[in-house]
């Protein structure tokens, strides 16, 4: 308590910070959130200064060319690109051994986007473009693929959507009866290009029939400033969601962007709602945030519930991504892994320096204190390896 600036110690910069903010209501230094920065909060920092913070104390490889999906206490699911080049989900054990094809072989790529907590059913992100097995078809890329659900208790597999443009990051609700997704509503080529690089989105939430198929299905964009948009699934009634809408300052090589937030929306998607942004500015910089994942509630030993997020922010080499936690308010923001080092530095319990990116985390069943996590270690993420993740 009291690491204001996530680098994992309670220093100097930490009570600038501070009293940079003493008096106000900022949630970036209101340790106690009692809505205001006072005499408590600086107690707060005093007890811990010139300590480090026991948090991301180290992480492990577990398997090269496995995306973690859903763990379970003796099996997992995973996607892993193929000899032939394409995408497809698997089965195995903890560590990604034992590998079988969960289904059928596909001509495209094919991934799992979640699995039920009960480990029955399975989201699918199918590619059906002309022709299959494109680049821009891959699982997480969002384009030219449709959703599946597969019943594993029944071998049923059912299509849920039908030409679409894509779809991307589809994620069930904690009751399996919702899911939410986000779909391609215009390319760049389609969109303004220069604010709209990765394309125009909308942010799509329906209820899942006992009989497999979607119904009462609603769709969001933002109602001024639509752009990308990836949904990350629920917090209890809200859905998460990582977005370049509603931030309206611009990168100057990227347009919005490269000034991605994290937001939640009440999973109704009623007309004219807006968001309510949970990621803070950096010292007034939009840093690009993705990915957002409800940790498990004993994943720390302070008060929760906390995010988990990846960030483009005090990493080398070539600004990687690096996973952070924060409380769904925004407060509490810390660093946690460091893949792209620390100041250019190796830290002890991860590779040396080199571009990563942080994705796709899931929960371990059998101890809340680590996660198993998708790290890629390339931009365009034709590797995805499974990494153990201590988060304290």
């Amino acid at each position: 308590m009291g690491d204001l600036n996530g680098d994992a110690a309670v220093s100097i910069l930490d009570l600038s910070i501070l009293l940079s903010h003493y008096g106000s209501a900022s949630a970036i230094a209101d340790i106690n959130r009692d809505g205001t920065v006072n005499v408590l909060d600086l107690s707060a920092l005093l007890v811990n200064y010139g300590k480090s913070v026991a948090i991301g104390s180290g992480a492990a490889l577990v398997m090269q060319n496995c995306s973690p999906v859903w763990l379970g206490t003796d099996s997992m699911v995973f996607n892993r690109r193929q000899v032939s080049g394409h995408w497809d989900v698997l089965t195995g054990d903890r560590s990604c051994g034992g590998a079988q094809p969960l289904l059928a072989p596909h001509q495209g790529h094919r991934g799992a986007s979640d699995v039920s907590a009960d480990g029955r059913w399975v989201l699918l992100e199918t590619d059906f473009g002309t022709p299959r097995g494109q680049d821009y078809a891959e699982p997480g890329k969002g384009f030219a693929n449709d959703l599946e659900l597969y019943d594993r208790q029944t071998g049923r597999l059912t299509r849920l959507t039908s030409g679409r443009k894509g779809t991307i990051w589809a994620r069930f609700n904690a009751a399996a009866n919702k899911v939410a997704w986000t779909e391609l509503v215009k390319t760049q080529f389609e969109a303004d290009t220069w604010n709209n690089l990765l394309g125009v989105w909308s942010l799509h939430v329906a209820d899942i029939t006992p009989a497999g198929q979607l119904a009462n299905e609603r769709s969001w964009q933002h109602p001024s400033q639509p752009g990308f948009i990836e949904s990350y699934g629920w917090l209890g009634d809200k859905v998460m969601f990582a977005s370049d809408s509603g931030v309206n300052a611009t990168n100057p090589w990227m347009g919005h962007w490269y000034a991605s937030q994290l937001w939640l929306i009440d999973d109704s998607l009623a007309a004219g709602a807006l968001p309510t942004r949970v990621s803070p500015p950096f010292e007034g910089a939009n840093e690009y945030h993705e990915f957002m994942t409800l940790a498990d509630p004993g994943a720390f030993s302070d008060e929760g519930p906390w995010i988990l997020t990846s960030i483009v922010r005090d990493t080398q080499p070539f600004n990687g991504m690096d996973m952070w936690r924060m409380r769904p308010d925004g407060t509490g923001r810390q660093r946690l892994t460091y893949f792209n080092g620390n100041q250019n530095q190796a830290v002890n319990g991860y590779p040396s320096p080199k571009y990563h990116v942080v994705g796709g985390v899931v929960t371990d069943p059998t101890d809340s204190s680590r996660v198993l996590a998708g790290v890629t270690p390339d931009p365009n993420a034709k590797v995805i390896d499974a990494w153990w993740i201590k988060l304290r």
